[in-house]
């Protein structure tokens, strides 16, 4: 998810399709679809990416 920030921080367009709830509610923007009808379209300021280990394995890391 922290590439997937960083590459929209330097203006890319970024497009995640998920039914995970916890993985859409740190996205800027939520579109939510329902029988190919748009029916809610949100925007938000994401919060911090959450990760349960580093990248050494060694525990819990925020970004």
């Amino acid at each position: 998810m922290a590439l997937l920030h960083d590459l929209n921080e330097e203006g890319a367009t970024i497009a995640v399709i998920t039914h995970d709830s916890e993985i859409a509610a740190q996205l800027p923007r939520q579109v939510r679809i329902r029988d190919g009808q748009v029916v809610t379209d949100e925007a938000r300021a994401a919060g911090p990416v959450q990760s349960s280990t580093t990248a050494d394995g060694s525990g819990s890391a925020a970004t």
